[in-house]
C-alpha cells in the first residue's frame, strides 16, 4: 500500500557550488493509509463495475 508521497523539486543554488546552478530537493510526506485504503477500495469497486457495464454490452447482442 502507498504510505507515503514524494514531492521532487528543482531549486536553484546561489552561489553555484562547482557547475551546478540547482539542486533536487525531495519532500517526504506520510499519507493517511485509512484514506488511502478507502480510495483504493473505491477505485476498485468501479474499475469492476465499469468492467461489468462492457461486458453486458458486449454480450447483450
Amino acid at each position: 500500500m502507498i504510505d507515503k508521497k514524494l514531492v521532487f523539486a528543482k531549486v536553484p543554488v546561489n552561489p553555484k557550488i562547482g557547475e551546478l546552478s540547482k539542486i533536487t530537493q525531495v519532500i517526504v510526506h506520510d499519507m493517511k493509509k485509512d484514506a488511502v485504503s478507502k480510495l483504493w477500495q473505491q477505485h476498485r469497486k468501479d474499475v469492476e463495475q465499469h468492467a461489468l457495464l462492457e461486458f453486458e454490452a458486449e454480450h447483450s447482442e
